[in-house]
């Protein structure tokens, strides 16, 4: 089978390697349909992601069709169309038993850490996979749920709820994901961003609201969409410089700012405006146990993956995805790796 290798020096190579097998009685074996490209994969083929190896198949956000399993999986049978959780945690460590595998010691992510699924077949352990009801849904969508789930934990970290006035800051992939997230909750979400064509998007993913931060007040913006009384849920996605400075400005008394991404800059925080609204700040990494949550959504058209996709290449062409990715990021959203 054919792979999207990561060398040692970080040289990127399409390879031919051995086709799994299943050697577990809870293995299922996965030919992959789609794939998506998330930035943290552009990261880790220049060798600037801080956790990711090398030596191994890229790739963390996949789906297919099930070819075969195991002896004791009675629940899939071949052709049932599937995404993966691409996040293995070992089940002892404290985070683990407190029910938080997403932050476990040793936590291990394919694609990341050991060897993903830009290839023809994986073989994952049952407890990774999850059926789409909607067997209908195209190919080319199946590894989408990856990053709702990041979106759904997001809301799932500040308990998002009917009553929340909901800000999301960056209208990328996870922002949109977020936001739709938010949306299945029942909470308004107001999105901003500084480039029209993605805050477009989100309008037509559910948005009640957007704005251009570079032509409009981001404070005065926000206080018109919450009748000036600030957010409930601030959900940065940006990570920018000044970001959190502006969300804690942004929000209510009592409310709930999650941030998700991996830039190491710091903020200047104050302190005193912490205690004075009596504000939560979250960090959000990968999921707790949602992708249930988030292909019952897609399966109910709640969650709307097609919007997301803005090129398609087939996976022996991904330095193409790359390519348009770094030369014109205005103009992407999610790049979807083919496999048919």
């Amino acid at each position: 089978m054919k792979a999207v290798y990561i060398t040692k020096e970080h040289k990127m190579e399409i390879r031919e390697l051995p086709k799994p097998d299943i050697r577990q009685e809870d293995d299922v074996l996965i030919r992959i349909t789609a794939a998506s490209i998330c930035a943290c994969d552009s990261e880790i083929a220049e060798g600037s992601h801080p956790f990711a190896g090398t030596d191994m198949i890229l790739g963390h956000e996949f789906g297919g069709i099930v070819e075969a399993a195991g002896s004791a999986v009675t629940d899939l049978k071949p052709g049932d169309k599937v995404c993966v959780d691409p996040v293995t945690s070992c089940g002892r460590c404290p985070s683990c038993r407190r029910g938080r595998p997403n932050i476990c010691h040793s936590l291990r992510t394919m694609g990341v850490h050991r060897n993903g699924g830009f290839t023809e077949y994986v073989c994952v352990s049952r407890k990774q996979v999850y059926a789409y009801r909607n067997q209908a849904i195209p190919n080319e969508l199946l590894s989408l749920a990856e990053p709702f789930s990041i979106g759904a934990q997001t809301n799932y970290r500040a308990n998002t709820g009917p009553l929340d006035k909901v800000l999301v800051i960056g209208s990328g992939a996870i922002g949109l994901c977020a936001m739709q997230a938010a949306r299945m909750r029942g909470a308004a979400v107001m999105v901003t961003d500084v480039i029209e064509k993605r805050l477009s998007r989100a309008l037509d993913m559910g948005a009640e609201l957007t704005a251009d931060v570079s032509k409009k007040d981001f404070q005065r913006s926000v206080m018109d969409f919450t009748h000036g009384q600030g957010a409930d849920v601030i959900i940065n996605t940006a990570c920018v410089g000044g970001s959190m400075e502006e969300a804690i400005a942004a929000a209510a008394y009592g409310a709930r700012i999650v941030t998700v991404g991996l830039v190491s800059r710091p903020s200047l925080i104050p302190q005193s405006e912490l205690t004075k609204k009596e504000l939560d700040i979250y960090g959000s990494r990968l999921s707790t146990r949602l992708f249930t949550t988030v292909v019952d959504g897609i399966d109910r058209g709640k969650l709307t993956p097609d919007r997301l996709v803005t090129h398609r290449f087939h996976f022996t062409d991904i330095e193409k995805g790359f390519e348009i990715i770094k030369s014109q990021p205005q103009n992407v959203c999610k790049v979807v790796l083919t496999f048919d």
